[in-house]
């Protein structure tokens, strides 16, 4: 990940450390940024993600402190908006691909009650 230059716009999600790594990722506001510097935090060290730290304009002309797709440092984590469009599209795989196997799975339980309608009695135990 190189550094982000000033006035690259950048999606502004807000940090709740309380949360952990599990954070908002749905919604956002618009930003540039304004400034950017490595950080004087010796354990944020060790990735360009964690060592620079940007100051965004935000489209509410607040101004915001973070890292790039974490909130090491900061009261927000930004992304590019091509990043953040790349995670949307591998959730929704990993959505599609949980759907197809629940899809499969239903048609298993809507078997199983077509048999059980109709009478149909299971011979075999599936042994575990």
């Amino acid at each position: 990940m190189k550094i982000l230059p000033n006035n690259t716009e950048v999606l502004i999600f807000k940090y709740i450390r309380e949360w952990g790594p599990v954070q908002d990722e749905i919604h956002y506001i618009k930003g540039k940024i304004i400034n950017s510097n490595q950080s004087d935090d010796l354990s944020a060290h060790g990735s360009v993600w964690t060592e620079q730290v940007y100051k965004v304009l935000g489209e509410d002309d607040n101004i915001y402190v973070g890292c790039y797709g974490n909130g090491v440092i900061g009261n927000c984590f930004i992304r590019t908006v091509e990043d953040y469009k790349k995670r949307l599209n591998s959730k929704i795989n990993l959505n599609e691909e949980k759907m197809e196997k629940l899809e499969e799975e239903n048609k298993t339980y809507k078997k199983i009650i077509d048999d059980l309608e109709k009478n149909k009695v299971k011979t075999k135990i599936k042994s575990v």
